[in-house]
Parts: structure tokens; sequence; C-alpha cells
């Protein structure tokens, strides 16, 4: 069985972009995206390529620029799109939200200011 390489709850005219942790999936984000659908939000948890889990190793700049196309097809579907992330995905969030700062709102849970793999407690 394939897994799944995104998580889409349709809901209303605002999108949250959701970003998981560094090498997680996008199911790390499932049960805050049903909640926020139940709540009449669009949920979109995407895969990016080199920086969710099973893809290849890629730079930080490459899973910006992937977080920043999703927020932009977000963008040509709904009439507000906010940006949540994860871990290191609330610093690639902040990284969006600074490129695309017509983002509605941010949400950081868990932020990693300065990632020193597994020395940090």
């Amino acid at each position: 069985m394939d897994r799944p390489r995104h998580i889409l709850q349709e809901g209303g005219e605002h999108a949250v972009l959701m970003l998981h942790g560094l090498s997680s999936s996008p199911l790390e984000m499932r049960f805050l995206a049903r909640h926020l659908n139940n709540e009449g939000f669009t949920a979109f948890a995407p895969e990016l390529d080199g920086y969710s889990a099973g893809t290849s190793e890629r730079d930080m700049h490459t899973w910006i620029d992937a977080a920043v196309r999703e927020f932009d097809a977000l963008a040509e579907r709904y009439a507000r799109v906010s940006v949540c992330g994860l871990s290191v995905g609330a610093a690639l969030a902040l990284a969006v939200v600074d490129r695309r700062p017509t983002a509605h709102a941010v949400t950081l849970l868990s932020v990693t200011l300065a990632y020193d793999g597994w020395a940090i407690p």
C-alpha cells in the first residue's frame, strides 16, 4: 500500500498550509488537520521533496521554495491562506511568511530556532 503524499481536508475559503517536522510526513499533522477542518477550514499538509521522510535529501532553500509553491497554489484557490508549522516546520513556516507576507496568520508549534541534531534535549 502506498503512503499518502499529502493530507487534504476540504473546508471553507480559509486554507491552512500545514508543515510537518523534518524527516516526518504529512501524517504527523492529521489530527490537527481534522480539527481545523471540523472548524470550517481547508487543511493541507503536503509532502515536500528533500524535507519529508522517504524523499531524497535536499538543502533548506529547496524546502522553502517547495513550501512557497504550495502556499501560492492554495492562494490561487482560497480567499485566505494561513501557515502552520511543527518543530523545524515552524521555522519553515516563518520562511514562507517572510516571502509571502499576505499570509492571513501563522501558527508555530514547538518551534526549533537552533537545530543541533540530537543534542537538543
